[in-house]
């Protein structure tokens, strides 16, 4: 696989070798870890300390504004960095997951603000859990719904690369969510219908977070895979593997938190923020590799340019022997027209050393008029493109007038721009 960064040059990809193995092993190994600190290691079950501690000592709690800082923060920098993608030409489909991400979290993060707005309104400490409970459900479903839909859209292209119009879609698909899931949790949050999202004594206790767990086991069965099968890119494969502990965010509170911030709340709301850290690292993984890639790129150009030079060196060297070895002069000049090579043959027909000629011009060396034609000749050399064969006047040092027959033929560079010109010249025979 190649990367066109430049009409003439192609960027070669690396081998996948131990990013994908990284970064499985880090999501699931952070998730594990997460439960073993949460479990193992005794975090308190703060649910058990009284309603009046609950809400009033956690309902603005530092520990869950810290997560909904995180997940702005990492959702914006992925959005951001996305882009970047794009202008190293990984993968323009990017910003449009990364877009995705930044709406999602959007609406993860407004989740605290609403909570907190809407258990202002209700009494007891049951009402006020069951209020958080909806929030979350409503506002985690349409959080991985905003994501199934932005890899869908990446996916529906069948490998061709994303149109204008798909960033269109997710920047109305992320807002019309938002609204819908903000109108929902906020006139329906507060209704009896929600009195009983938190169960105690059954083994479903928060039926309502089967919703976002449909979403995502949707997502991470069919959606996400298809997306990684398309894009090989890291990003993708974190997409994928960020189902994972946000899947299990929700069975916790499905099926293991029966009060607000219990174990498994606070275990549910970590999950999340690593669901956020693995996307990014997945994109962080991409814009390693890209680096790598162009620092070989690039040392493969200097490489190839010291080769190169040193080519043009030898034939530049082996150039000036074999005119300097020609028993008839011969010359080179610039554009401009001053001489930037001579033989020594040349420099005995002027009657100068050959170093003091380098830099002069026809003006310096031969009288006006010749010196005139001479300019002429190299002018219609130097836009004709063509080889200049004539029969000529040319002045001894001592001034005197000698027909000679010269050849004058263009100098191109290596993107075929005439450069100069260069030429021989020798006495003319009564037949030339």
């Amino acid at each position: 696989m190649s990367t066109t960064i430049h009409p003439d040059v192609t960027l070669q990809r690396l081998p996948v070798t131990w990013e994908p193995k990284a970064l499985i092993t880090g999501v699931i190994g952070a998730a594990v870890l997460i439960e073993l600190a949460f479990v193992a290691f005794g975090m308190p079950d703060v649910s058990a300390l009284g309603s009046s501690f609950l809400y009033e000592r956690l309902g603005d709690s530092f520990i869950l504004t810290l997560l909904a800082a995180g997940m702005v923060f990492t959702a914006a920098f992925t959005a951001v960095a996305s882009w970047e993608q794009v202008r190293m030409k990984v993968h323009v489909a990017a910003p449009v997951i990364g877009v995705a991400v930044c709406w999602a979290a959007a609406i993860d993060v407004y989740y605290y603000m609403l909570s907190d707005a809407l258990v202002a309104n209700v009494e007891g400490a049951a009402a006020k859990a069951n209020v958080i409970a909806f929030v979350w459900a409503v506002c985690r479903a349409c959080s991985g719904f905003i994501l199934v839909s932005g890899a869908a859209l990446i996916v529906r292209r069948r490998g061709q690369d994303p149109h204008d119009s798909d960033m269109t879609l997710i920047n109305i698909i992320g807002p019309v969510v938002f609204v819908v899931g903000y109108s929902v949790a906020r006139f329906v949050g507060t209704s009896p219908a929600v009195t009983s999202a938190v169960h105690d004594s059954t083994w479903l206790h928060r039926p309502w977070d089967l919703l976002p767990l449909a979403v995502y086991f949707i997502g991470g069965v069919a959606v996400f895979p298809a997306l990684y099968r398309q894009i090989r890119t890291q990003f993708a494969l974190a997409i994928w593997l960020a189902a994972i502990p946000a899947f299990a965010a929700h069975a916790h509170m499905a099926f293991g938190s029966g009060a607000a911030f219990d174990r498994s709340f606070f275990l549910a709301h970590v999950l999340v923020l690593v669901a956020y850290l693995s996307r990014l690292g997945g994109l962080l993984l991409d814009h390693s590799r890209t680096y790598a890639e162009v620092r070989l790129m690039n040392d493969d150009l200097v490489d190839q340019a010291t080769k190169r030079h040193a080519a043009e060196q030898s034939v530049e060297a082996i150039y000036g022997k074999l005119i300097e070895a020609m028993p008839v002069p011969a010359f080179r000049k610039n554009a401009n027209g001053r001489f930037t090579f001579v033989n020594e043959a040349f420099a005995r027909r002027v009657n100068r050393p050959a170093e003091e000629i380098v830099g002069l011009n026809d003006e310096d060396l031969f009288p006006y008029e010749a010196a005139r034609k001479y300019r002429t000749d190299d002018r219609h050399v130097i836009e004709s493109h063509e080889t200049l064969d004539i029969v000529e006047e040319n002045y001894t040092p001592t001034g005197e007038r000698r027909e000679v027959r010269v050849l004058k033929s263009p100098v191109f560079d290596d993107a075929g721009n005439v450069t100069g010109v260069h030429g021989v010249f020798w006495e003319s025979a009564p037949n030339d």
